[in-house]
This record gives structure tokens, sequence and C-alpha cells, in this order.
């Protein structure tokens, strides 16, 4: 075998080599320990290494395309160059995402042999090195490596042998794309932010290799990139430094940065449009939501000491109930799911019970505290009113307890009271001397049931209750009548 095939024949199993790690260690990014990464994770002082990338403006707009065919999802591909003698990469190509790949919300994973067969190529025609890879963040605002990108970077570098090697992480921020390059260096566990060097027009080898190849490699169906802003900064000389958060401000911690990722994917996988940007006159951060109704949420100086402003429909929500404990995430999460989610659940409830309650005898209470609660009269045939109240506190994730708080004493056909559990009459231990209702078992509970068909079980119970009063016989046993 020639040197050159030697030569050829090492780099396609090294290409193919890193591939397989990536693909291995990216499905386990959710289970990793990011906080421990990201500790241990500073950037690369640049007077030891070059803080530059130099790119086609031509593979900028390529990446942007891929990234606009895939709004809602994570794409990406592989980088294909070489190192200048001061170390600076050079990206020739851009190899974009096969038809076999994996996408999610949360991650990415080329397609093994669209990669290894386009790299083969990029190696026998052009001489050319895997030096990076490259995926999108789809609607993050999240510019940075994830913990997750930081462990399968390394674990892939350390697999193949490779000491340096660059990350693009490429954003959409709706229907503009930003691309921003990180150099990863196995040696020192660190990676550095990279300044672009944008060079004019496209890479020759991208119109000699997509027109020899047409039939391998990846067109992308949007034809008009729409980038943001990229800055290109001189060869050689100082580049402008990276534009910083407020002095204090929570993401100016790294780690703070995967909380809102997590917070960003939470987000998205409830509403359509979702979008982050900075506000300006401040440096803090605001996120946008158009979907049935529309929000903002500003995250501002001194979160997550306070909670986060919230607008819906123009109207600012009440910040009573934030809770400082545990990860920023989920205290954001939880905070959310009470002022917003809940009360978009409870509205949609709130037009159902509408078919079986007049206006006025029903009513949703407490929505501002951690105890809310639906209380509602109920006439039965013949004509007896009772006042159900239904504890909303766990609602929609677990059965919600339901009291009869009007009249507070129900007793049985014999004169026992109906405060202690009994089977045959489908009650629970009382609470606060108010009868409690069994109507479903915690294993048959889904959360997709309504409190329409919560109301009508009651009503049900409370006309097989007056049947009992008469005849003595149990609710059980008209039930089973009632089902037979």
């Amino acid at each position: 075998m020639s040197e050159m095939r030697k030569y050829k024949y090492r780099q396609a199993k090294r290409h193919l080599a890193f591939l397989r790690v990536w693909e291995r260690v990216v499905k386990k990014e959710e289970g990793r320990n990011n906080n421990a990464t990201q500790n241990r994770i500073n950037e690369v002082n640049s007077s030891n290494t070059p803080d530059r990338v130099i790119i086609y403006k031509g593979e900028l707009e390529y990446i942007s395309r891929c990234i606009l065919d895939y709004p809602n999802l994570e794409t990406g591909g592989n980088l294909f160059g070489f190192y200048t003698t001061f170390r600076i990469p050079v990206i020739q190509y851009v190899l974009g995402p096969g038809e076999n790949s994996v996408r999610s919300t949360t991650h990415f994973i080329q397609d093994n042999v669209f990669f290894n067969t386009n790299a083969d190529m990029l190696i026998n025609d052009h001489a050319l090195h895997h030096i990076g890879t490259w995926h999108s963040h789809h609607k993050l605002a999240i510019d940075q490596p994830s913990g997750g990108d930081v462990n399968s970077m390394f674990d892939g570098m350390r697999a193949d042998g490779l000491e340096n090697f660059l990350l693009v992480i490429g954003n959409n921020y709706q229907r503009e794309t930003s691309a921003n390059a990180y150099r990863f260096c196995l040696q020192s566990k660190r990676y550095q932010h990279c300044h672009w060097v944008i060079l004019d027009g496209d890479s020759p080898i991208r119109n000699q290799f997509d027109k020899k190849h047409r039939s391998i490699v990846h067109i992308p169906r949007t034809n008009v990139a729409m980038m943001q802003q990229v800055k290109s900064v001189p060869l050689c000389g100082e580049a402008e430094k990276k534009v910083s958060y407020s002095k204090g401000y929570w993401l100016n911690d790294d780690s703070n940065k995967i909380e809102l990722k997590n917070i960003a994917d939470y987000l998205k996988n409830k509403y359509k449009n979702v979008s982050f940007f900075l506000q300006e006159e401040d440096q803090t951060l605001k996120a946008t939501i158009s979907d049935n109704d529309n929000y903002s949420i500003v995250f501002p100086l001194e979160f997550p000491k306070v909670p986060p402003i919230i607008h819906q429909n123009n109207k600012l929500i009440s910040n009573s109930g934030w809770d400082k404990t545990g990860l920023i995430s989920q205290m954001f999460i939880n905070y959310f799911n009470k002022k917003i989610v809940r009360n978009e659940r409870f509205e949609i409830e709130h037009i159902a019970l509408q078919n079986i309650l007049s206006e006025k005898d029903f009513k949703f209470l407490d929505f501002d505290t951690d105890k809310p609660y639906f209380t509602a009269k109920l006439q039965t045939s013949n004509g007896k009113v009772y006042t159900i109240k239904i504890d909303l506190t766990y609602f929609p994730g677990s059965v919600p307890d339901v009291f009869i708080v009007k009249p507070k004493s129900l007793l049985t056909f014999s004169g026992h009271s109906l405060l202690k559990a009994n089977h045959d009459m489908h009650t629970l231990d009382g609470k606060d001397g108010f009868v409690r209702i069994s109507y479903c078992r915690a294993q048959d509970w889904r959360e997709n049931v309504s409190l329409y068909k919560i109301v009508n079980s009651i009503r049900a119970w409370l006309e097989m209750y007056e049947k009992h009063l008469k005849t003595g016989k149990a609710i059980d046993f008209y039930q089973r009548a009632g089902s037979s």
C-alpha cells in the first residue's frame, strides 16, 4: 500500500472511530452530571492557543440553511479543513446531516454511512482533515456547549487521540441563525470561544465537491440563508471582546447557562414559538412565547433571588409563591407550572363546566397560593343542594380530594357518620369534619381526567346517596346495578 493510501486509510478510520464514540456518549447526555463537568471547564488563555477560526462566508450560510430546515429539532454535521502553520483552523467544507441522522429537541447524531462516504471522498479528492463537528440548539439562545457537548467532545477526542477539535454551535432566533465556534484542547481539558475570520465568497472545495458528488452530498431544502450579523475579525491583531452580561447577573456563571437550556427546553416542549434575547437597556434576558396566549418572561438582575417577571397577554402575573430552593431550572418550572400552566388548564375546565353548571354556582379560588381549590353547588333530582369542594393542590398530577362541605354532617340510613372510610358507601376518611368521597382509584387516575367528569361523578354519588337514605341500600349496590 502506498504512503498516501496508508495516510488516507488511517484518516478514514479515525473519522469513523470519533463518530462512533460521539454517538455512544451523546445518548448519555441527559444522565450525565453537567455541573461537575462545567466546574472543571474554563476558557483557554488566548495567549496559548489561537482564538480564531477561518471560514468562507458560503460555509456559514450553508450551516444557516441546514438549521432553518429544522427549526424545532437539533441538526448538525461535520467540519473538514486543515490547520495553518500558526495552528489556526481553516474550515474548507461543512458537511450537513445525512438522511438517516437522528434528531430530537435535545441532541443530534450523524448518519454513520453518510459521514464515512463523504469523509472518504473529501480525503481522496482534497486531502482534508476532519477537524470538527457542528450542531444546532434549535430555538434556544444558548450559544455555548452544554455539559453533554463537553463530555461528548472530550470522550471522542480521547478515544481517537485528537489533541484539538472544533465545535460550532448554531442557534435559531425566529428565522435568523447564528454560529459560534469553540476549540477544545484535550491536554488542558478546556475549551475556548473563537472569533471568526470570514473569507468572502464560497469555498472552492464546495463548488468542486458538490458538483462531482451530487448523489451523496446533502443539499438543504432552504435556499437562502438568514443569518444574524456575524462579526469577522482580522487574522492578526486584537479581537473585539465578547459582550458579557451585567456584573453579578446569574448567566455570568457558565453552569447557569445549562440551567437556562433546561428552562428553554421545557418551554419549547410546551409552546410553538419561543424566543430568547437580551434587553439592551439592562442586559437582562427576556423570553417571549407566541401561542394561543402571548407571554413575556423577564429574568431580572436579581434573579434567581427574586422570581421572573411574567406577563400574560400584557397583564402582569402575581409574583407570589417563588421557592428559592433547588436547581434554578426546577425552581422556574415549578413556578411557571403554578402560575401559567395550571391557569391555562383551569381556563379550559371553566369553559367545560359551564355546560353543566350555572356560572354563579361554581368558583375557582386561591389561585395565587399553594392551595387552590374549586367549589360548586350541586342540586339532586329531588331538589336538595349540596356544596362540594375539590382540592386542586396537586391536580392534575394526582387524584384530587373531593369533600362535601354543605351540609357538613352526612349520616347513613342507620344514623352513622360518613367521616370514616366506608367501602360500601364509597367514602374515605374525612378531613376537618368534612366527608371525603371515593370516586377514583389512584392507579386508575390519568392527568386528562377533567373536572367536568369529576363533578358528574360526584353528582351521581349524591343521587345514589339520596336513594340510600330512602332504602338503606349502600351506594355500592346502586353503582353495581347501574354498571350491570
